[in-house]
């Protein structure tokens, strides 16, 4: 019974007072109460009083005693002996050395203080407790481990030991995951049973089994590629699982589950139980039949996408032909014209001439031709989209079957259209009934005429990409879809809200009254515009423009701030010395060997485990953790498995290695694997020189994506005439990586670093974060500042930056001028409650970060809610820029922590040189699986050098040249010239063929000698 969930820091400091107390805790923990003296004062020795008021204080504070009294700390032993009138605090040895006393004293304390043993019946009740609370949600072990110790702690139940605990849980959660199974299992009938087995047969002649073909994503965006897409959708619906309840099982246990389905090879599925195979296949299917109507929509919005690009080419390049037919219709009608003119005084006759000089026909002809050149009927964008109407009216039919959509009330016009193409074959619909209300102003004149009625297949084009946009801003959704569904379905509800005001707004910090909350920030403001101003005078890299311009018909004088640039700081004298001898003692070390090093010490791939279930189930392989990490240099080098494999060594063999990258690597349990790295890291001591892990910054890293894929978008900038995703992730002040989204094309929306925030999973907690310019908004500043994150983006053009005020009777002097606008806090005010209710949905992860921005639109027009979040945002932002312009070290900690983040990318490239750098992956999950891969070695590089740095460190101080404590700051575990990457090269031949001789041929039935196993499967 595995107990992987713990860390080795709450193991380690079970029953062990911290030796950094903060003031705050000993005031409320360690000061003796009337009580608390008289009971101590009843002992007669020192020693027993001090040792009697840690015990007393100790249980207070953990809620159990201390496993070890010599190890309190110094701090705590002060305290309570000044309480107790002693001048120096006691030494503790006499007292513990007498076990009857100690022990003695704890059964008086625990009878003082109320606390009662855990004994089976208390295990028993929290048993209980466990199996309601894993059954109304599947909670992680870790989170139900904690809300158990403080459950208990609240009852003063005596604090078990983490082992006994743990136990606990994985032993219910063992017996809640085949409870689950019974009652999904037991809600098929004998028909769907029959269904799910029959998914697990591979059919005659074909390779694949039906279970794996359904579990294929498409990778294309084109006609058949939708079709067969819709034919998917519609081969899982047909199954007809979709009916089965499966809501009232735990959403955590649901997920588990689908990760088993969508995952398993066929031969492990078939060797389950009846019991457990039922239940995953069910809940795989039902989440295949969601994913597949994503899938469905994803193509629809990547091919509508495809035709618009390619229609407003056809049209560029069919208008750059008919410019030659214009320039000749024009010349001839400007030469009529021209005649016409010089003639005026003889009409009759000029018209004859002009006649016989051209022809009627030839001028009627360069008429029409201008005409139809130069119509404004229809507008360019409808004529770049009336190239497509043959292939939309080709799919469009058969899309609008197999999706139900609904939307919102400015949806609901061109939802009477879709309705009315869904109720009926379209050779039998009366099209003189069809609604055209949704048709935009630009389509009417291709759509409809007077003289030739309703052009059909245009009217249809005009449905299909209208739909296309709507459905992009979420106006129109699917509710049963994965990734096409409402947002605004993901908000807290009013009844849950109500519930859980008080404790969210206490988890953020934030006030439930607006007035208390304005008031703050408003004092905040109010003191950044004071400090600027103070400043001013010493601040040589400020300068303001004036510019005075006409503005709603008044002259208006602006102010444009401007700063220099940031000097380079010359280092001090001892630190390029610092420099080269570091690079010079950096042992030289392949990656591979690196990698196997790191794990040595950490033990990082203890955290890759077989899915299972309800447990946490590792393996007693010893050589495990060796393939492990095969892989992950494997995956980080983008290197193929047969570039590790090693057919002498069991756990190096291509068949092991393609098993270990198929069961283990997983993106729960890289980001495990990953957090247990960054723990390690900041536990060095050479890391606190450089940041306590409270500041963060975050980029993009690209990656051409050369294969067919959904997931991939185009961007000349960065990806030529290829496609590629975007990596974006984070880097602490400590230079380790935490959390990763891929995106696809190249991320321009700050919301994904809001997301990558709420969802990271590591020991730090950062709180400010950097980025470069990007394209930050109002709305995002206001929901930084909602969940408590101080967002500081590097400001390039500031001039056109607006400053705001809340008070706009204050005198902030030179800078009146410059804070021009006044944020409408009444508009704060009356949309606080719902502000907060927004920001308690993202903090719970029950709408995500990305599409909030969704909820807070209709259209491109902001909600009120939008609006109040963009006035909260601009008084955050005016905070932020404040401070960049006033403060030197600000602007300057933001540009080193941004170049911290493009070291890291550096690595993460060179670590990364196969197959051209390319991310040959075609779906999201296995980007996201190598690209976590690439993290992972990215720390653990990280991590290494940090470890040698610090051992370099040491040994200078020994040999008495310690180095200079200001220069630790700008050493760098980045650096990667003594790491080889690439692979060895053997230069040796069999004796055999040095002679003369060949090798043996290859054997077709030994996969261990083909050249690529995934080619060969």
């Amino acid at each position: 019974m595995s107990l992987r969930f713990l860390p080795d820091a709450v193991v380690s400091s079970h029953a062990q007072l911290p030796s950094n107390l903060t003031p705050d805790q000993l005031r409320d923990h360690f000061t003796l109460t009337a009580r608390d003296l008289s009971l101590i004062l009843e002992r007669r020795r020192a020693h027993n009083k001090l040792g009697f008021a840690v015990q007393l204080c100790t249980l207070r504070f953990l809620g159990t005693f201390a496993q070890d009294l010599l190890e309190t700390p110094p701090q705590v032993l002060g305290f309570l002996a000044g309480q107790l009138g002693m001048r120096t605090p006691r030494d503790l040895k006499p007292y513990v050395k007498r076990d009857m006393t100690v022990n003695k004293h704890q059964h008086l304390i625990r009878e003082a203080l109320g606390y009662t043993l855990f004994d089976d019946f208390q295990a028993f009740s929290l048993t209980r407790w466990i199996y309601r609370t894993l059954l109304m949600g599947d909670e992680r072990p870790l989170t139900v481990f904690e809300q158990a110790q403080l459950r208990l702690s609240s009852r003063k139940v005596m604090l078990p030991g983490p082992s006994t605990l743990g136990r606990i849980i994985v032993q219910v959660r063992q017996r809640v995951s085949q409870l689950s199974y019974q009652v999904l299992a037991g809600r098929l009938s004998p028909t769907h049973k029959e269904a799910l087995e029959n998914l697990l047969l591979v059919p005659e002649g074909e390779r694949l089994s039906h279970l794996d073909t359904l579990r294929k994503a498409p990778v294309r965006a084109s006609t058949p590629s939708l079709l067969s897409a819709l034919e998917r959708l519609g081969t899982l619906r047909k199954l007809g699982l979709h009916a089965v309840d499966t809501t009232d099982q735990p959403p955590g246990r649901i997920k588990a589950m689908q990760r088993q389905g969508m995952t398993a090879w066929i031969q492990t599925l078939t060797r389950w139980g009846e019991t457990r195979r039922h239940a995953t296949l069910l809940v795989t299917v039902q989440h295949l039949e969601r994913r597949a109507l994503s899938d469905v929509l994803d193509v629809f919005e990547r091919l509508m996408n495809q035709l618009s690009l390619t229609g407003g080419q056809r049209y560029r390049t069919e208008r750059l032909r008919s410019l030659k037919d214009l320039d000749d219709a024009a010349r001839v009608l400007s030469q009529a014209v021209k005649m016409l003119l010089e003639w005026k005084k003889k009409r009759p006759l000029a018209r004859d001439k002009i006649l016989s000089h051209f022809g009627e026909d030839t001028l009627n002809a360069a008429a029409q031709q201008v005409q139809d050149l130069t119509s404004s009927e229809v507008s360019r964008e409808t004529q770049a989209w009336l190239g497509s109407q043959n292939t939309v009216w080709a799919f469009f039919a058969r899309f609008l079957e197999g999706i139900e959509f609904e939307g919102t009330s400015s949806a609901k016009a061109l939802l009477e259209a879709i309705t009315f193409l869904k109720s009926d074959s379209w050779k039998r619909l009366d099209w003189d009934k069809a609604p055209r209300t949704f048709v935009p102003k630009s389509w009417k004149a291709a759509v409809y005429s007077k003289s030739t009625g309703l052009n059909t297949k245009v009217y249809v084009l005009c449905v299909a990409q209208q739909l296309y946009l709507q459905l992009k801003d979420r106006q129109i959704y699917v509710p049963s879809s994965l990734r096409h569904m409402d947002p605004r379905a993901g908000l807290l509800s009013a009844e849950v809200w109500d519930k859980q005001r008080v404790d969210i707004a206490r988890s953020l910090d934030r006030s439930l009254d607006p007035k208390i909350a304005l008031g703050q920030l408003e004092r905040c403001l109010d003191t950044a515009y004071q400090n600027t101003l103070e400043s001013l005078p010493a601040n040589a890299a400020l300068t303001f423009e004036t510019l005075t311009h006409k503005e709603r018909q008044e002259e208006v004088t602006k102010v444009l701030p401007h700063l220099t640039p940031l000097d380079a700081i010359p280092g001090s004298p001892t630190l390029k010395p610092l420099l080269l001898e570091v690079s010079r003692r950096m042992p030289a070390i392949d990656l591979s060997e690196l990698v196997l090093e790191v794990n040595a010490y950490t033990r990082f791939a203890k955290e890759f485990i077989v899915l299972k279930e309800g447990k946490d189930s590792g393996t007693e392989d010893p050589d495990l953790e060796l393939s492990i990490c095969a892989v992950l240099v494997s995956q980080a080098c983008n290197i193929p498995l047969r570039s590790v494999m090693r057919p002498d060594v069991p756990a190096l063999t291509l068949t092991r290695l393609s098993y270990v990258r198929h069961t283990y690597l997983r993106n729960d349990t890289l980001t495990r694997a990953n957090a247990k790295l960054v723990e390690a890291h900041s536990s060095l001591p050479l890391v606190q020189h450089w940041g306590s892990g409270e500041v963060a910054s975050a980029d993009g890293l690209r990656f051409v994506v050369p294969v067919k894929s959904l997931y991939s978008a185009p961007n000349s900038k960065y990806f030529g005439r290829e496609r590629g995703v975007t990596y974006f992730s984070f880097t602490s002040d400590q230079y380790t990586g935490f959390g990763g989204q891929v995106i696809p094309g190249t991320v321009r929306d700050s919301l994904y670093i809001l997301a990558g925030l709420l969802e990271q999973d590591t020991s730090l907690m950062p709180k400010e974060i950097m980025t470069d310019t990007a394209s930050y908004t109002d709305i995002i500043f206001g929901l930084f500042h909602l969940l408590g994150y101080r967002f500081a983006p590097r400001i390039a053009d500031l001039k056109n930056t607006r400053f705001w005020r809340m008070d706009s009777n204050t005198d902030y002097g030179d800078l009146n001028k410059l804070a021009r606008h006044k944020v409408n806090t009444a508009l704060i005010a009356d949309q606080w409650d719902e502000l907060l209710r927004l920001a308690g949905s993202l903090k719970l992860g029950t709408v995500p970060a990305p599409d909030i921005l969704r909820t807070l639109t209709r259209g491109q027009t902001p909600t009120a809610l939008g609006r109040a979040a963009a006035e909260l945002g601009r008084i955050a932002k005016t905070l932020h820029l404040l401070e960049y312009l006033q403060d030197e070290k600000y602007r300057r900690r933001i540009l080193i922590q941004l170049n911290r983040g493009e070291q890291r990318h550096n690595l993460a490239r060179v670590v990364h040189y196969g197959q051209r750098g390319e991310l040959r992956a075609r779906y999201h999950e296995g980007m996201e699986d190598h690209l976590g891969a690439l993290g992972l070695v990215v720390n653990a590089i990280t991590v290494w050098n940090t470890k040698y740095l610090q051992a370099v460190l040491d040994w200078l101080e020994v040999i008495g040249e310690a180095p200079n404590p200001e220069d630790l700051a700008h050493l760098s575990p980045l650096r990667y010239e003594h790491i080889h990457m690439l692979g060895r090269y053997p230069f040796n031949l069999h004796e055999d063929v040095k002679w003369g001789g060949l090798r043996p041929l290859r054997d077709p039935d030994n996969l261990e000698t083909w050249p690529d196993l995934e080619w060969a499967a």
